[in-house]
């Protein structure tokens, strides 16, 4: 709403080469079952390969919300 002040959700995690940070909104993490969703990100190839997974299941899924999907991997 604006003018309201935004309160995300916010926590830090240690990191290390190789590993893959997914965020999204709740249009994706509240439509698509736990299950699902690790398993597109952890066996879906590239963090391209993952966004477009992911938005795939939640395009199959009806898109009932907004969603945004964002996928980095971590390398040297």
């Amino acid at each position: 709403m604006p003018g309201r002040a935004a309160a995300p959700d916010v926590s830090l995690h240690a990191v290390r080469e190789d590993d893959r940070v997914v965020l999204t909104t709740d249009g994706v993490h509240a439509l698509l079952p736990a299950e699902r969703f690790t398993g597109l990100v952890v066996d879906g190839g590239t963090a391209e390969d993952v966004v477009a997974a992911v938005e795939s299941a939640v395009l199959e899924a009806g898109a009932p919300d907004n969603y945004a999907i964002v996928a980095v991997d971590l390398v040297r």
